[in-house]
């Protein structure tokens, strides 16, 4: 549930942490992205600077929300985007491309290939918060579903 979002009050000891993976090549991006996630949702964090190591994170934890820039060393987002997607730990989950690349053919690419959502940089914090409340309530209720409660 997102802070303070109606319906989102009382404890906030009581809403669940979000898992998140955040993969971007510049550090500045992925501390930007962090402080803001916490400003909006609990968010347990775990940062990639690369594609492999994105993908050594994905497969080592199950992520609630991936976050993914495109142009990134040895392996790029949308390669990452489509290796999740072909998994069944991440084929519904919420997977958003954060990049500066704003061209319709890479938009198109990324959602084909199955990015639920498509943001570019510089990140304003008024479209993550209204992708957090698109994308969040879904991705608690598929973990949820997979732990049982």
């Amino acid at each position: 549930m997102l802070r303070n979002s109606p319906g989102g009050g009382g404890d906030m000891n009581d809403v669940p942490r979000l898992q998140v993976l955040v993969a971007d090549d510049a550090r500045v991006m992925r501390m930007l992205l962090r402080t803001m996630l916490n400003r909006v949702v609990h968010a347990d964090v775990v940062e990639a600077n690369d594609g492999p190591t994105a993908l050594k994170c994905a497969t080592a934890q199950v992520f609630d929300l991936v976050f993914l820039d495109i142009n990134m060393p040895y392996m790029n987002g949308l390669t990452v985007l489509d290796s999740l997607r072909h998994t069944p730990e991440y084929r519904d989950r919420p997977i958003v491309m954060l990049t500066a690349l704003g061209q319709e053919r890479h938009r198109a690419r990324g959602l084909a290939l199955g990015a639920s959502a498509y943001m570019l940089k510089p990140l304003r914090e008024m479209e993550l918060v209204r992708t957090l409340m698109k994308l969040v309530p879904e991705a608690l209720a598929r973990r949820d579903a997979r732990t049982g409660r």
